[in-house]
């Protein structure tokens, strides 16, 4: 099933259950430390600048090089969706707080059963 995210002045936009899964499963496992799962490192080390917030570039940089989604799985497109989507408050930047309502419990996600 399609997830639409509706914004104002942009166009209406899906990115399926299965993309939004994947990426989530692919956060679980790449935040897996010696000492169990440790976000806020995995968040630092995306964290090019150190300013505490990802940018869209640092995002992209996460899905495609640390968690290795290709662009056959999930477009930059829908990339550029799901950035919308994390980024709860609108700033154009997603913090390690909104990074984790997201692998958790999929907040944000307008009619995404978990």
């Amino acid at each position: 099933r399609a997830l639409a995210k509706i914004r104002p002045n942009s166009a209406v936009s899906a990115v399926t259950s299965g993309e939004v899964d994947k990426i989530r499963h692919k956060l679980f496992g790449a935040a897996y430390t010696a000492g169990g799962k440790d976000y806020s490192l995995l968040f630092k080390r995306i964290d090019k600048d150190r300013n505490g917030v990802l940018d869209r570039t640092e995002f992209e940089d996460l899905c495609r090089r640390v968690l290795k989604v290709p662009p056959t799985e999930v477009s930059a497109e829908d990339l550029g969706i799901l950035f919308n989507v994390l980024d709860l408050d609108g700033d154009q930047k997603i913090d390690l707080e909104e990074l984790l309502a997201f692998v958790h419990d999929g907040h944000g996600w307008s009619g995404y059963d978990d």
